[in-house]
C-alpha cells in the first residue's frame, strides 16, 4: 500500500510539474510572439472583444471627382444576432465644409461567402425627425426598443420600414428595414462635396472609409479610391501620389491608373480606418473658385511631417505593448518558477524520510477517532467539532501537518487570485489580450501546483499510510478515506 501511495504520489507531482513546464514554454513562445509588433490581431483575439453587431465584410469602392467632391459606393455586410430593423451610419473624417448627400439605400439577403442570394430591396427617402438622435446614438437596434419612448400619434416619431434619412447637419444616415434574413448586404450610394483640400502644391484627401464605432466590428474591408488622372500624366508612388493609411493595422498600395486601395483584415470595436492620399491639384480641373482660394500655401512637407509624426507614435505604442507583454511574460515566469521551487522544497513529502510511527503512537493517534476524523479533513474544522480549540492544539501537539506548507499554500492561492484578477484588468483597462492570457494561465497553473502541496509531516504521512493499510477502523467504524497526496 506504501509503495501504491508512494507511485501516486509521484504521478501527481510529475504530472503538476509537467503542466508547469508547459506553462513556461507556453509564456517564452508568447512573450517571442510579443516582439513582433507587426503581426496583426488575429480573428481568435477579436473574439475577446466581441461587440453587439458585426459586419463580416465591406467594400468600398471611392472616386475623387475633378470638382473635389468624393462619390463613394459603399456594400456592407451585417450579421444581425439580435432583433435589428434599424440602422445608423457616420460620415466623418471629411473637411467640416463637406455636405454629404445620399443617393440611394438597398439591401439584399446574402449567403456566407458574401454572394446575394435574393432581390434587392430599395428603401424610399423619408422625412428626418430630430428626435431620432437622441433615441439612437449607436450602431442601429430594434425599433419598439429604440422609438419606445416617443409618441405615436406623431407622423414622424415612428418611421416606417423601408426608408431612410439623412442628418445632413450631423452627417448620419438612419435606414428602416424589415430584415430578410440574418446576413444582409447593405449598399450605400453617397457622395461629399468639397472633400478634397486645394493648396497650392498638393489636394489633401482624409477620409475615414471605416469609422470609429463602440458597438461594432468590421472584418475583411477592402476600399478603393480612384483618383481623376488627367490623360498623359504619370503616377509615381510616393512622388505624384502618396498615400498613408491611419487606425486599424491594414495595407496601402497605389496602382499605375491612380487607384489607392486599402485592405484591413479587422477593425476591432472602438476603432477606424482613415485614408489620407495627396495628389497634384493640377488634377482637379473644375474646382470651382471658392474650393480653389479656401486652401492656401504648400502642403507637402507639412503633410510628409505629420505622418512621420504619427508613424512615430504608432511605434511607440506598438513598443509599450511589447514591453507591457514582455514584463507581463517575465513576472508570470518568475512566478510560476517560484511556486515549483516553492514545491520542490518546502511542500513536497519527503518519502525517503518517512518515519514509523512507534506502537505507542499509533495506538494514540487511533484511539482519538476525533483526531483521526480531522486528519482526514487534513486540519479543516468540522460545524459538529465539539471542541474545536483544544482537538486543533491535539492536531498541533501530534505534529501530524506541516505549518510551513500550509502558509505556503495559503499564500499560492492568494497569488492566484491575484493573477486571475490582474488577467481581468489587463483585457479591460489595458486590452491586451496576450498579457490577459498569460496572467490567466499563471494563476491557473499557480493554483494546481498548490492544490497538489501536501501539507503532510513525516509523521503525519506515516499515520496516512496506517490508514490505508487497514481499511476499517475500530474506534470510528467507518471506511478510511484514502489520504491525499
Amino acid at each position: 500500500m506504501a509503495k501504491r501511495l508512494h507511485i501516486r504520489f509521484l504521478t501527481r507531482s510529475a504530472a503538476a510539474m509537467i503542466l508547469a513546464c508547459l506553462t513556461a514554454a507556453a509564456l517564452a513562445i508568447t512573450a517571442l510572439a510579443a516582439a513582433m509588433p507587426a503581426v496583426l490581431p488575429t480573428t481568435a483575439a477579436a473574439a475577446m472583444f466581441d461587440a453587439p453587431f458585426a459586419s463580416p465584410s465591406l467594400n468600398e469602392r471611392a472616386q475623387v471627382q475633378t470638382t473635389g467632391a468624393l462619390h463613394v459606393v459603399e456594400q456592407r455586410t451585417f450579421v444581425f444576432e439580435q432583433p435589428t430593423d434599424v440602422l445608423r451610419w457616420s460620415f466623418t473624417g471629411l473637411p467640416g465644409n463637406s455636405e454629404i448627400e445620399v443617393s440611394s439605400v438597398r439591401l439584399a439577403p446574402v449567403d456566407e461567402n458574401g454572394a446575394v442570394v435574393g432581390d434587392w430591396q430599395t428603401l424610399q427617402r423619408a422625412s428626418l425627425n430630430t428626435e431620432w438622435r437622441d433615441s439612437l446614438e449607436g450602431s442601429g437596434g430594434a425599433s419598439k426598443d429604440l422609438f419606445s419612448s416617443m409618441a405615436n400619434d406623431d407622423a414622424l416619431a415612428i418611421p416606417k420600414q423601408g426608408t431612410w434619412s439623412l442628418d445632413a447637419w450631423r452627417r448620419t444616415l438612419y435606414a428602416f428595414f424589415d430584415a430578410p434574413a440574418d446576413r444582409v448586404m447593405f449598399e450605400v450610394d453617397w457622395s461629399a462635396t468639397d472633400a478634397v483640400a486645394a493648396y497650392d502644391d498638393v489636394a489633401e484627401l482624409y477620409w475615414d472609409y471605416v469609422p470609429a464605432r463602440s458597438d461594432m466590428a468590421t472584418y475583411d474591408v477592402t476600399a478603393s479610391v480612384q483618383l481623376p488622372v488627367p490623360e498623359g500624366a504619370l503616377v509615381v508612388p510616393d512622388e505624384t501620389v502618396l498615400a498613408w493609411g491611419h487606425g486599424a493595422p491594414g495595407q496601402a498600395d497605389v496602382t499605375a491608373d491612380g487607384t489607392v486601395t486599402y485592405q484591413v483584415p479587422e477593425v476591432r470595436a472602438g476603432q477606424y480606418a482613415q485614408a489620407h492620399i495627396l495628389f497634384p491639384t493640377t488634377w482637379l480641373t473644375n474646382l470651382s473658385k471658392e474650393a480653389r482660394t479656401t486652401y492656401s500655401g504648400v502642403r507637402t512637407d507639412n503633410a510628409k511631417a505629420e505622418e512621420e509624426a504619427w508613424t512615430d507614435t504608432y511605434s511607440n505604442q506598438l513598443v509599450n505593448r511589447f514591453m507591457v507583454d514582455a514584463v507581463v511574460a517575465l513576472l508570470c515566469a518568475v512566478l510560476l518558477a517560484v511556486a515549483v521551487i516553492l514545491y520542490v522544497t518546502h511542500g513536497r513529502e519527503r518519502r525517503d524520510d518517512l518515519l514509523l510511527l512507534t506502537p505507542n503512537e499509533r495506538r494514540q493517534l487511533l484511539e482519538d477517532p476525533q483526531l483521526i476524523a480531522r486528519f482526514k479533513a487534513w486540519n479543516h474544522v468540522a460545524k459538529d467539532e465539539p471542541d474545536p480549540q483544544a482537538l486543533t492544539r491535539r492536531t498541533n501537539d501530534a505534529g501530524l501537518f506541516d505549518p510551513v506548507s500550509f502558509r505556503l499554500q495559503k499564500a499560492l492561492f492568494i497569488a492566484a487570485v491575484v493573477l486571475v484578477g490582474a488577467a481581468v484588468l489587463a483585457l479591460v483597462a489595458l486590452g491586451s489580450a496576450l498579457a490577459a492570457g498569460m496572467l490567466l494561465v499563471t494563476g491557473i497553473c499557480i493554483a494546481v501546483i498548490a492544490n497538489y502541496m501536501p501539507r503532510r509531516s513525516a509523521k503525519g504521512l506515516a499515520l496516512a499510510v496506517v490508514l490505508a493499510e487497514q481499511p476499517h477502523t475500530a474506534e470510528t467504524g467507518h471506511a478510511a478515506a484514502s489520504p491525499r497526496s
